[in-house]
């Protein structure tokens, strides 16, 4: 009982993605695997057959229990510890724009990887899970000033600028079956937002202070305020960037070979998809 005393419930912005990954697992479960097979990841489903919408889909979908309760509680600790320290609205933001992009990143990787090797297995992988968020969320805390010594699973402490790329490691070599390039991509989103290179899709200094205001009447039990530091983006600079990058997607569209449509695949058998 002391320790279900002691035990502190996650902010409001992360346990509003847990809730979301633990509604769609319960949703999973009435679908058979074939149907989920229709939301999961990979590189020729998104660049040859362009169905983009799994690359937001495979992030809530999970390999079963176990693998969405250890997201889950990696979520809570991770995407907790990075809400405490930018704040709530920030968490939020950063975490939806991370789904869409670790894995269009990954699908990128997989797909990229099968042009350079010819190897279509690459390509034709499915992936799914929330792991490619929460490494890009370990990526942006552990990069963040100060930088602190970090525990990897309790058994050995490592530089905080090494510790996305040792977890990464080591979960590879304790869980082989995990995506190795799913993890690899939200390592890249992290880098990416660290340096200031998502600073045009995230809410700036005005949107964090518009959207504290937002939230404070509801009273949120945990909710973090933005820190006066928060970078001076903003609405505009994100509308800009949402445009640019239409317009850079429309013009690579256009000059893709049009590739014909793929059959859909047959029915997975068990294990036939890596966890993310």
């Amino acid at each position: 009982m002391r320790a279900l005393r002691s035990y502190e419930m996650p902010p409001p912005a992360t346990a509003c993605f847990i809730a979301v990954c633990l509604v769609c697992g319960v949703v999973q479960l009435s679908m058979d695997p074939a149907a989920t097979r229709r939301f999961t990841l990979s590189g020729n489903a998104v660049f040859v057959d362009g169905q983009w919408y799994r690359v937001i889909t495979s992030a809530f979908l999970h390999g079963g229990a176990l693998h969405l309760g250890m997201n889950a509680l990696s979520t809570a600790a991770i995407g907790a510890a990075l809400e405490r320290r930018a704040g709530s609205a920030f968490l939020f933001c950063y975490a939806a724009w991370a789904a869409p992009l670790s894995g269009f990143v990954a699908a990128a990787l997989a797909f990229g990887w099968t042009l350079v090797t010819g190897d279509p297995a690459h390509a034709a992988q499915h992936g799914l899970g929330f792991s490619g968020v929460i490494f890009a969320l370990a990526a942006s805390e552990a990069w963040r000033p100060p930088d602190r010594p970090r525990s990897l699973f309790g058994l050995v402490a490592v530089p905080g600028a090494l510790y996305p790329w040792a977890l990464l490691v080591a979960m590879q070599v304790a869980i082989p079956r995990v995506s190795f390039v799913g993890h690899l991509a939200g390592l890249l989103v992290g880098f990416a937002e660290v340096r200031g290179l998502l600073d045009g899709a995230l809410p700036g200094r005005a949107g964090r202070e518009a959207l504290d205001g937002a939230c404070r009447p509801l009273r949120l039990p945990g909710y973090v305020a933005s820190p006066a530091d928060a970078g001076a983006g903003g609405a505009a600079a994100a509308c800009e960037l949402c445009a640019y990058g239409g317009h850079v997607a429309a013009c690579l569209a256009s000059r893709l070979p049009r590739l014909p449509r793929r059959p859909p695949p047959p029915p997975a058998p068990v294990g036939a998809c890596a966890d993310v």
